[in-house]
């Protein structure tokens, strides 16, 4: 029934269209009708039409990733070690996670440079054998998800934020080194207008009054994967 009633509507839509695109080409006399007065009396026949103003708010419930993580995940060759180190009978590599905002390059590139400064240094372990690091480049979250599946386990992880190594800490105890080497803050950005405008609707402009906007409809946010990347995370239990 419901497809015979789609296909009705079909039809009923064609001949409606139909009939306007007649009536805008012939005259009451039946004669031709120029474009100009075609496209006049089509307008008239349009404005006719009834409207509303009913706009649909959707919400949909996003699952989780699948119940067995390690198939979800690509090959963790398509994450780049930006730091090699050759292993060797007299050598110990340890492999580090790091976020890409501190394993790329130039000014994202600082722990890069840091663990090339470390691996020239040719420190010796009180056994005799030679320490070095592999960097490999990976975002946050999915390098969370590498752990948390046993799919690739680093012996370090340096993330841009504590929440990550306190999941993964569930699947894979850790040992803190350190919590935090450099500050990190997240933050919201918005047109100078439309913070002023939820300025003159909430008396002022904080974390708490943008999420009453939000559940207010008032605004729509966009965050970037919550499975993945900091900022989608740290903006989803702030909502939350």
């Amino acid at each position: 029934m419901a497809k015979r009633s789609r296909a009705s509507n079909r039809f009923a839509a064609v001949l409606l269209a139909g009939s306007l695109l007649a009536s805008a080409c012939g005259g009451s006399d039946g004669e031709p009708m120029d474009q100009s007065e075609a496209e006049t009396q089509l307008l008239e026949l349009a404005g006719e039409v009834g409207w509303q103003n009913d706009p649909v708010t959707r919400k949909a419930n996003v699952p989780p990733p699948a119940k067995d993580l390690a198939d979800t995940l690509p090959d963790i060759g398509e994450f780049p070690i930006v730091v090699a180190a050759q292993t060797g009978p007299n050598q110990v590599v340890a492999e580090v996670f790091v976020s890409t905002e501190k394993s790329g390059q130039g000014t994202d590139g600082w722990m890069v440079e840091v663990a090339e400064s470390f691996n020239e240094s040719n420190h010796t372990l009180p056994d005799g054998r030679e320490a070095k690091v592999a960097i490999r480049s990976i975002p946050s979250g999915t390098g969370y998800q590498f752990i948390a599946a046993g799919k690739s386990v680093p012996a370090g992880f340096s993330p841009s934020n504590q929440l990550w190594i306190e999941m993964a800490n569930v699947h894979r105890p850790m040992t803190a080194i350190r919590e935090q080497t450099v500050p990190n803050v997240a933050g919201i950005v918005m047109k100078t207008e439309t913070a002023d405008q939820l300025r003159s609707n909430y008396g002022t402009l904080d974390t708490s009054t943008l999420i009453e906007a939000v559940i207010a409809g008032e605004v729509v946010m966009g965050y970037t994967d919550p499975f993945a990347s900091s900022t989608g995370l740290n903006f989803l239990l702030t909502v939350l």
